[in-house]
């Protein structure tokens, strides 16, 4: 996370520094569309500052309170500020950005403007769902994971259930979502294996079910300690797919 902060808060002081009266025609967006007419009505010699400040603002603030967030105050905030803060400072950009563009231009800036106003909508209800809890669910001889990436494991299916102190090494997510130490969905590990996360992090021991047929499993939530969970699993199900405690992975 900490490597993510830098390299897009190094990324937008530099394109701070980019821009200037010479290639605005080839890397300005819109200015490059625009007829000869139209960009001669534009006022460039105000507007390639405004740009430059704001860059520069930009990559500042983000660098500075992203390493702040995520070293004392936790992962997810970080991870929020880094999806919110830029969508949120480019609306601010493109309000206060038309004063300098032709009347022409300015229709398609606030269609612009509408759009990151419903990418930020969509960021806020991906977190709100995303980061509801997935509950456990018992019925005869299943186990029913709830919510996104959850499903229903048949007790035949599983082969063991242990608890385990430790995720095994990720390499990347295929398929799922993301968010701090929250993590659903298919990884996969430096192994070369394909697992199913439904895990938060910060809640350890990790429950991890291993099925006969099927991707392995790894479980935990902050609202049911594992412990717990995994002698409800010895209760409902069976007592031949418990394991003792590991360690390691």
């Amino acid at each position: 996370m900490i490597v993510v902060i830098v390299a897009l808060g190094v990324l937008f002081l530099g394109l701070g520094f980019l821009l200037n009266k010479k290639n605005a025609r080839y890397l300005l967006s819109g200015y490059n569309m625009m007829s000869r007419a139209e960009r001669e009505k534009m006022d460039l010699d105000a507007y390639i500052p405004f740009f430059r400040r704001f860059h520069v603002f930009l990559g500042t603030t983000f660098m500075v309170a992203g390493l702040v967030l995520h070293l004392w105050v936790s992962q997810s905030a970080s991870a929020v500020f880094i999806a919110v803060y830029p969508l949120t400072a480019y609306m601010v950009f493109l309000w206060k950005g038309m004063r300098y563009s032709p009347e022409s231009q300015r229709r398609k800036e606030r269609l612009a403007l509408y759009g990151l106003i419903g990418c930020l909508m969509l960021v806020g209800v991906l977190f709100v769902v995303g980061g509801r809890d997935n509950p456990v669910i018992f019925g005869q001889n299943t186990m029913t994971i709830r919510g996104w990436y959850g499903e229903e494991v048949a007790s035949s299916d599983i082969d063991s259930v242990q608890l385990v102190d430790r995720l095994p090494s990720l390499k990347w997510k295929t398929n799922g979502y993301a968010l701090g130490p929250v993590k659903k969905g298919y990884f996969k590990t430096r192994s070369g294996e394909v697992i199913k996360l439904i895990v938060d992090t910060d809640a350890r021991p990790f429950i991890r079910i291993v099925r006969k047929k099927g991707r392995d499993i790894y479980y935990s939530s902050k609202s049911r300690s594992s412990e717990t969970l995994l002698e409800e699993i010895r209760v409902h199900l069976t007592q031949s797919v418990i394991s003792k405690p590991s360690k390691t992975q």
